[in-house]
């Protein structure tokens, strides 16, 4: 965040999330951020926020449905609930054709080289 930070913050500004940066340049590649409400190692506003301000960044993009936040109950562990949510947004991406999924189109496996 930098050295100015204390000097952002007692201005009233809003630092931008340490992430933010990154998590733009994926845009319009498939992003899908999964979560607990009860992480406090994983700052889970602060995801939260990070998320929102890169959906302006992914519908510029053309690729409003590449990015995907899941959130649920519990702790720090990865669950099954997190491996079936990233199933269920690979699925979604594809059949909605956003995105770029290596190439292929929705619906269609990518041709052989």
């Amino acid at each position: 965040m930098g050295p100015k930070l204390r000097e952002r913050v007692a201005r009233g500004e809003r630092p931008v999330p340490d992430m933010q940066p990154i998590v733009d340049a994926i845009a319009p590649r498939t992003l899908l951020v999964t979560q607990a409400r009860d992480d406090a190692w994983a700052n889970p506003a602060g995801v939260r926020e990070t998320v929102l301000r890169a959906s302006t960044v992914f519908a510029a993009r053309g690729a409003t449905a590449a990015l995907r936040l899941v959130e649920r109950a519990g702790g720090h562990a990865q669950t099954l609930a997190d491996g079936l949510a990233a199933v269920d947004a690979m699925c979604a991406l594809r059949r909605s054709g956003e995105g770029q999924d290596g190439g292929a189109e929705a619906g269609k496996e990518p041709a052989e080289e």
